[in-house]
């Protein structure tokens, strides 16, 4: 079935007053993938906390399948929803299935649940063989995938991850997503991400927070198209570059130009030439989500 999350106006201000989240709403349609993308510190991780119940928001609303997440729907609507945080909260000294046993159960998940679905959640997932390593013994992104498991017992209609692939290899990733996919086919899904290769691949929508607001909002293929339609060429030297030439951002040893066409990249290049300066390789770049955020926020998305 899958549910819609919205939220409208959620803002956090911590005790000593810095204000984490901004006004931030945003609406995520059944059944759809959306992530939230940004720098560390930009107001994802609480977004995602204050979307799944587990932290209150100083101001704002959300609801889930149209139950308020902090107000009378709140029992039924976190009920719907599965949250893995990035920091998985097992006791070390627990093996993987007792871990999960005892963290199921504060949320209504029985022994005998936890016992016929978490191997094969965690097999799906990439991960077999994890139920009887202790916690202590497992890498992060074993970790990761335990907390996955836990989020997805219990079949939740809205799945919120927060950096789930945070470590893994490309391959892992892939595996991840795959499996992801197929386990949640036709509910929501919401998660926070740094990597825009990762936003790009893997969501139907994208959110792009800076500074604890929403920069800009939309499927990703949009907002490439609205934000960054041409294609650019990235010359790296370790010279800036020469006057005459109009650079769309410099940045970390590179230049990068606007181009139509090869001639525009020949006369980037002699203008180089002509300047006497360096050039160290030149490379065509395709403009995707890393170019969004620079262009709506004026700044470098690291990583």
């Amino acid at each position: 079935m899958g549910c819609t999350v919205e939220a409208v106006g959620l803002r956090k201000v911590y005790r000593a007053g810095f204000e984490a989240v901004k006004g931030v709403s945003l609406r995520v349609g059944a059944g759809e993938t959306a992530s939230l993308m940004g720098p560390n510190g930009s107001g994802k991780t609480t977004t995602l906390q204050m979307i799944a119940g587990v932290l209150r928001p100083t101001a704002g609303v959300v609801r889930v399948c149209g139950y308020d997440v902090w107000g009378d729907g709140w029992e039924r609507a976190r009920s719907l929803v599965g949250f893995a945080p990035q920091d998985p909260p097992f006791p070390r000294s627990l093996t993987g299935l007792e871990a999960l046993e005892v963290l199921a159960g504060l949320f209504g998940v029985g022994r005998a649940g936890v016992r016929s679905d978490a191997g094969m959640l965690l097999e799906e997932l990439g991960f077999p063989g994890l139920l009887g390593v202790r916690v202590s013994r497992m890498s992060g992104g074993q970790r990761r995938a335990l907390t996955i498991v836990l989020a997805l017992l219990g079949e939740p209609e809205v799945l919120v991850l927060d950096e789930p692939s945070s470590g893994l290899d490309p391959r892992a990733r892939e595996r991840l997503w795959g499996s992801i996919s197929k386990l949640m086919r036709g509910r929501t899904v919401l998660f926070s991400t740094h990597d825009p290769g990762e936003a790009e691949e893997v969501s139907t929508a994208t959110f792009i927070f800076h500074r604890g607001r929403v920069a800009a909002a939309g499927r990703p293929k949009e907002l490439i198209e609205r934000y960054a339609p041409r294609a650019r060429v990235r010359v790296w030297s370790s010279s800036p570059p020469p006057p005459s030439l109009r650079a769309r951002r410099s940045s970390g040893g590179f230049a990068e130009f606007e181009v139509e066409s090869e001639r525009d990249v020949a006369a980037i290049v002699a203008a180089y030439a002509e300047a006497g300066l360096p050039v160290e390789r030149v490379e065509l770049v395709r403009p995707g989500l890393r170019e969004v955020f620079f262009e709506v926020t004026g700044e470098e998305l690291e990583g």
